[in-house]
């Protein structure tokens, strides 16, 4: 089924609209569907449109619609995404509709998903740039205006606002991070923040990778009380030995699931840092599991600097080493 066909002349409505919103609205543009749009700060809307393209709810029902996108952040207790549940309107995001365009345009392309806590945007480039193509998603670049890359993968940073909201997405190769507490205010529990976080692997199959961070122990928990998974598991630690996975020890990544190997790194201020170490062994397993020979990826991952602000080294005044840490956006990653 075409996409063009499923939207065709039906009333599909955009609840909030920031960078995510418009580009849903540019992605049908030039399609024949009748288009709404709703944010909470209206404003924002009518500086850029005609009035025709403003959801009323004295004009229009939400029964009306065939589907509502949803952006990041809008949470499900908003009064309309309640209305939509009550009504069975199918809700959908961005990386839904990113994904129904990959099985229609039957591209043949790799889907790397990250998501975590913290760390996700460092690994989502260090593994970019290997591959010679950016980060698209929570990391900043809309996925749905980048679906015409030239690329043979998709590297895609995944908020839990995002996998919140999934339904079919699938990735070749999904990465937990790590999981702590963070977004309660929209996720009102820790558990509800863990099952968006899961969320990631749901539609994995056999034939899919699930790299997680096995010293965290949000993770280990789960996954340890979980019999049903599906995808191939790649456990990963700075902190165990594996007979079964792929860990950093001195400065030596060890493979014990790929290619029963181990390989020694340049020292590098990047890797000093533990959490940058699991950040390294985590990007190096994803690449592994897309097929690329381990040396290259070294080589590779080894021109990495690290992300500004993220504990980014400035240098040192009287023995005193001094760290840019303003991207700390919670008590786990301060």
């Amino acid at each position: 089924m075409k996409l063009n066909t499923k939207y065709h002349n039906k009333d599909i409505l955009i609840v909030g609209f920031g960078k995510t919103g418009k580009s849903i609205f540019k992605y049908f543009t030039n399609q024949k569907v009748n288009i709404f749009i709703y944010d909470d700060n209206l404003d924002i809307i009518k500086n850029e449109f005609k009035s025709k393209h403003f959801f009323n709810e004295k004009e229009k029902k939400i029964s009306d619609f065939f589907t509502i996108f949803v952006s990041p952040g809008i949470s499900k207790k908003h009064k309309l995404i309640k209305k939509a549940v009550k009504n069975k309107i199918p809700i959908s995001s961005d990386i839904e509709l990113f994904w129904e365009n990959q099985l229609i345009s039957d591209a043949n392309k790799f889907i790397l998903g990250i998501t975590g806590t913290n760390g996700k945007s460092t690994i989502a480039l260090m593994i970019s740039r290997v591959l010679k193509t950016q980060p698209l998603g929570n990391f900043g670049n809309t996925i749905l205006d980048n679906l015409d890359k030239k690329t043979k993968h998709f590297v895609i940073e995944l908020s839990s606002f995002q996998l919140d909201y999934i339904d079919n997405f699938k990735p070749n190769i999904s990465i937990i991070s790590n999981i702590n507490n963070d977004h309660l205010n929209y996720h009102k529990t820790f558990e509800s923040y863990l099952k968006a976080k899961i969320n990631i692997s749901k539609n994995q199959n056999k034939d899919d990778f699930l790299i997680i961070n096995y010293d965290d122990e949000n993770i280990k928990s789960y996954f340890n009380e979980k019999n049903d998974i599906k995808p191939k598991i790649i456990k990963i630690s700075n902190n165990s030995s594996f007979s079964k996975g792929i860990y950093y020890k001195k400065n030596k990544i060890h493979d014990n699931f790929f290619t029963n190997k181990k390989y020694s790194l340049k020292e590098s201020s990047f890797l000093k840092l533990k959490h940058n170490q699991l950040n390294y062994t985590i990007a190096f397993s994803a690449l592994l599991a897309l097929g690329l020979e381990a040396n290259k990826i070294i080589k590779s991952l080894n021109e990495f600097e690290g992300l500004p602000h993220r504990l980014e080294f400035l240098g040192k005044i009287k023995k005193i080493s001094f760290y840019n840490d303003s991207k700390a956006t919670n008590v786990a990653a301060t």
